[in-house]
Parts: structure tokens; C-alpha cells; sequence
């Protein structure tokens, strides 16, 4: 395991809008939602207002910049329950939703240079 290297949250979210497809017509892009944040009825998410259902039952963000900061704020309250990288994101991208949550995992931990066992914490 690695030291730590604090202050990584936007890499980490960079890793996240990778693996999640946002690009010219993916339904994350559609949605301004670069993480494809769930939506369950929520209007309000980390300060930002008017969210809506999008495509695929996600969140719809009426800006980029407002999707990344919801992207932000949701890395930043998975760090501080205190969990790993791989805790994260077998949350975060269940096995149930189609993903490979331990892929998942190896791919941000490596974007950043971190272990997949180690606390999101020290990385944001």
C-alpha cells in the first residue's frame, strides 16, 4: 500500500466519469450527471436544486457543473463513512446494476496511484 496522497477527489471523480461513459450521447452526458447518479425522488443533492428524473432513471442535472458537484459531494460522504476504494464502489456500482464493482475498484484506485484496500479517505 501506498502512503496516501490527499487531495485527489477530483482525479477520483475524473476516474469515475471515465468508467461511467461521459461523452457526446451517453445518457450520462444527456443528464449533465457525470458520475450517473441513481435518481430516487431526490430534487435536492449537495446544495444543488431542480434534479430531476433523466434517462435511464438517473439523475438530470440542468448543468455539467452541477452534475460534477453532485459527483464531488457523493465522493466526499463515502469518504467520511470511512470506507475503502473497493467498499465505495461495490456501493456505489453494485454487481446488480451490471457493473464489476472489484474492476471498478482497481481502475480509480490505479487512475489515482492508490490500493483498492485502501481508506478514500486519505486520497480526498
Amino acid at each position: 500500500m501506498t502512503s496516501g496522497g490527499g487531495g485527489r477527489l477530483e482525479d477520483i471523480a475524473d476516474a469515475i466519469e471515465k468508467m461511467e461513459g461521459y461523452y457526446p450521447g451517453s445518457l450520462a452526458y444527456t443528464n449533465n450527471n457525470p458520475g450517473n447518479l441513481r435518481y430516487v425522488g431526490q430534487t435536492a443533492f449537495g446544495g444543488i436544486s431542480g434534479i430531476t428524473l433523466g434517462q435511464g432513471n438517473f439523475s438530470k442535472f440542468g448543468s455539467y457543473a452541477d452534475g460534477r458537484k453532485a459527483l464531488l459531494w457523493q465522493i466526499l460522504e463515502y469518504a467520511r463513512r470511512g470506507v475503502t476504494f473497493r467498499q465505495f464502489l461495490a456501493s456505489y456500482a453494485p454487481s446488480s446494476d451490471n457493473n464489476d464493482p472489484e474492476n471498478y475498484a482497481n481502475f480509480v484506485a490505479d487512475w489515482i496511484g492508490a490500493e483498492p484496500d485502501e481508506l478514500l479517505s486519505v486520497w480526498v
